[in-house]
């Protein structure tokens, strides 16, 4: 059974509710040790003092903040420890927000929480009322000596997850050169239209079990051939390069007819996709999507329809014709 990373409290105004925090994600990762090219020997890694020439022993190593080159400040370990955030067992709630008006950039890392025993009344009432009003909960929680930013959103099965999130000044904008600085023309309406018409071909339910870590499969794959004594080539692997602009509308018709006898449709000739950018978006825009969480269902009876429809107003000139 896994263990809690973490074990508190979420506080929700004067209510206590105890809670144990899991990792909810780990990483696949495949890690290659550096070894000696003659012997295979495992490479050690030794703390040697550049001025002395000779391995330093923990007990007198002590970290250091560089203010300016080659001038630094100090701390001790106890140093340390000190500026250290209290370790609090309490995830404080600061506020409730619309899920949507989250930037994805923000996300970082999810666990699950799970409510301690004698925990599990308020732990459904604070998820109802979340799915409710349709908000998540920014809160703030220490976790391994530091102090981070989290959102606690309801999940469908009827749990909690909390995410931690990057602070605003932690994300970084795109330089102003990584992009391409040459003057361009504004894409056509006939070239939006056939994107927005292979987008709508290539539209589908997001279904996370069908995307796999291929390049993981890949490198065990060829990490067995190894081992049977199969010889390994570099694949070649060419730099990208840009669709030329007067190829965007034969790339466009060629990959939505290509899509669509993947899905086994009839290829449709490149004039039935015509259509006005505005009905096109108007026609195929899905409606806003709230937060992914499950709202339960309502006890209220339906309110019955009272209103009728208000009598078409006749024009002025039917009205003065009537008249005489």
């Amino acid at each position: 059974m896994p263990r809690a990373i973490w074990s508190g409290s979420i506080t929700f105004g004067l209510i206590s509710l105890p809670v144990k925090a899991y990792t909810a994600a780990r990483r696949e990762n495949i890690s290659f040790d550096l070894l000696h090219d003659e012997d295979h020997a495992h490479i050690e890694y030794k703390r040697i003092c550049p001025v002395h020439h000779e391995e330093v022993p923990w007990e007198h190593i002590i970290k250091g903040y560089e203010i300016e080159p080659g001038k630094y400040v100090t701390f001790t370990k106890q140093e340390l420890e000190e500026l250290q955030p209290e370790a609090t067992h309490s995830i404080d709630i600061e506020d409730f927000v619309p899920l949507e008006e989250i930037d994805p950039m923000y996300f970082d890392t999810p666990y699950h929480l799970a409510a301690a025993p004698g925990a599990k009344r308020a732990y459904d009432l604070l998820r109802a009322v979340m799915v409710d009003a349709q908000v998540v909960a920014i809160a703030r929680v220490v976790i391994r000596t530091r102090e981070r930013l989290v959102a606690i959103r309801p999940l469908p099965g009827g749990t909690l997850s909390m995410e931690t999130l990057h602070y605003a000044d932690e994300l970084r904008e795109l330089p102003e050169d990584a992009g391409d600085a040459r003057k361009s023309t504004p894409p056509s309406e006939r070239e939006v239209e056939m994107a927005r018409a292979l987008v709508d071909e290539l539209t589908v339910e997001f279904d996370p079990t069908k995307y796999k870590d291929t390049w993981r499969d890949d490198v065990l794959a060829r990490i067995e051939e190894k081992a049977a004594g199969k010889t390994i080539s570099a694949p070649d692997t060419p730099q990208p390069e840009a669709t030329p602009t007067s190829d965007i509308m034969k790339a466009l018709e060629a990959s939505l007819a290509a899509a669509r006898a993947k899905r086994g449709e009839p290829v449709k000739a490149a004039a039935s996709t015509k259509r006005t950018t505005k009905s096109a978006t108007a026609a195929k825009q899905p409606a806003a999507k709230k937060p992914a969480v499950s709202k339960p269902a309502s006890t209220k009876p339906a309110a019955k329809k009272t209103a009728k429809a208000a009598p078409a107003t006749k024009p002025k000139a039917a009205a003065k014709k009537a008249k005489r």
